[in-house]
């Protein structure tokens, strides 16, 4: 069997008195695709919450390859390459779908601010590296969501939106991928 990439151990959170995840013990294994299935408040989003540093667990723990991340911060976690979507749209609005997805890649991205202040040569090559990569990205998605790059995501429908948060989470190239309510919204 192959080893676990992210496992959980006797994974419990609480909110007061009500348990919304008790003792749970969960495997993802290298190069399997799991689905979380169940009731609206059965855990799911509680449960990527608690994988994701959002909420830090009352007991238990949350392992990636071995090493225990329990508590970790989001931007943390994120680091360690675990991305993922939400049930609701966090999307920046009146920002381009460009730029939402430059937001969704900053872990792969080479530049920081004080390069951005000194090196503009270096900082227009980055953005045009950046530009290429989000544009590949979202014609192999989508064709038509490829040609809305640089509307704002406040003049896009709300699939189009959806569209644009999985293409977001998957810029970065995620070790570990967690798609919460993925087709939310998608009906037309």
């Amino acid at each position: 069997m192959r080893p676990a990439v992210l496992k959980t151990e006797d994974l419990t959170v609480k909110f007061g008195g009500l348990k919304a995840l008790n003792g749970l013990d969960f495997e993802l294994c290298e190069g399997q695709f799991l689905g979380l299935i169940g009731p609206n408040g059965s855990g799911k989003t509680t449960f990527f919450n608690a994988l994701t540093g959002i909420y830090r667990p009352a007991s238990g723990n949350v392992f990636l390859h071995g090493k225990d991340i329990t508590g970790a911060s989001p931007n943390k976690v994120y680091g360690y390459g675990i991305t993922r979507t939400f049930q609701r749209l966090r999307l920046a609005t009146s920002l381009s779908v460009l730029d939402n997805l430059i937001i969704g890649n900053q872990r792969n991205l080479n530049f920081g601010i004080w390069q951005n202040i000194f090196d503009r040569k270096y900082f227009k090559s980055q953005l045009k590296e950046q530009t290429e990569i989000a544009e590949d990205l979202l014609r192999r998605f989508s064709p038509d969501l490829a040609a809305l790059l640089l509307k704002p995501i406040s003049s896009l429908s709300m699939i189009d939106r959806r569209r644009v948060e999985v293409c977001r989470a998957l810029i970065s190239e995620p070790k570990i991928l967690l798609l919460d309510e993925p087709s939310a919204g998608m009906t037309p």
